[in-house]
């Protein structure tokens, strides 16, 4: 039995035990393995106050890719991780989702805990690790503010991705990762308020043009998703909270696994796999109604 039991302490104090195929010695020592010396992107009021620079020990989005290829080889963990290694936009929306501070860069602790929640199958563990993910300032509650806040965070953190997601695919020293299949026609952005963050230096370079039109497609989506946050949170929280009682001081741990249990796909909708997944319907439908 390779399963091992690994801990993890949420935010809002309270232990949750987690059965994953493989502990925290594999994930940390894959960590160790490719953890290098970056630069934390500065915010912006960071820059306005002058603020130096800070370097930190974590993982960038390429080395953050070599990670999950390493564990799509464990054999009992290949899921999700490979599917993370070759698909490009679930893996930035994986890194940004684990990178809670957005400054371009995954620590060791946000790796290892958003890696056993990946893995996580028990619901009950899973809504557990969820809430406490949710749960940002550690006072037991979520409120629809706090998902609001963490999933408009994580569409900005993807956008920002989007040009090293172009950089990596020039790079040979990386294993080759997929785009979205099929890639939307060059059509899809015609009608397009485009200030969007792919550099134009890059156009000259080896990215392919679909690559290239994908990535602005991708970043439009995302800005246009950001608007529609809040409406997508009310919507799962009439779930939630059917009464709106605690909509706005928050949800409870005992509450919010107790309704996730009764609708185990809202866990979907709100992390990882699942948020992406309505990225791409998003992104097919507007392929479909632009061409």
């Amino acid at each position: 039995d390779v399963a091992k039991n690994a801990r993890n302490t949420g935010r809002g104090g309270d232990d949750v035990t987690v059965d994953i195929p493989f502990g925290r010695e594999r994930l940390g020592a894959v960590f160790d393995t490719r953890k290098v010396q970056l630069e934390k992107s500065s915010s912006s009021s960071d820059a306005a106050e002058g603020n130096c620079s800070t370097l930190v020990v974590g993982l960038g989005l390429p080395e953050f890719l070599l990670s999950c290829h390493d564990l799509a080889s464990d054999r009992e963990a290949q899921r999700p991780f490979r599917r993370l290694s070759q698909n490009m936009f679930l893996l930035a929306s994986c890194f940004a989702s684990l990178d809670r501070n957005g400054d371009g860069v995954v620590e060791e602790g946000d790796w290892v805990r958003g890696c056993e929640l990946l893995c996580e199958q028990d619901v009950a563990r899973r809504a557990a690790m969820l809430h406490a993910y949710f749960d940002g300032n550690g006072d037991g509650l979520v409120s629809a503010g706090d998902v609001s806040g963490t999933l408009g965070g994580h569409l900005k953190s993807m956008r920002r991705l989007m040009p090293e997601l172009l950089r990596m695919q020039e790079r040979r020293d990386l294993p080759p990762i997929a785009a979205l299949s099929p890639p939307p026609p060059p059509s899809a952005t015609n009608n397009t308020n485009t200030s969007s963050s792919v550099p134009e230096s890059l156009e000259d370079g080896g990215c392919s043009t679909n690559m290239l039109v994908l990535c602005a497609t991708m970043d439009v989506v995302m800005r246009e998703a950001e608007g529609e946050v809040s409406d997508f949170v009310d919507s799962l929280f009439e779930l939630i909270d059917p009464k709106g009682a605690e909509k706005e001081r928050g949800v409870t741990r005992q509450t919010w696994v107790a309704r996730m249990e009764q609708h185990p796909g809202l866990m979907n909708l709100m992390f990882l796999d699942g948020f992406l997944e309505l990225t791409e319907l998003a992104l097919v439908t507007k392929e479909s109604v632009e061409k």
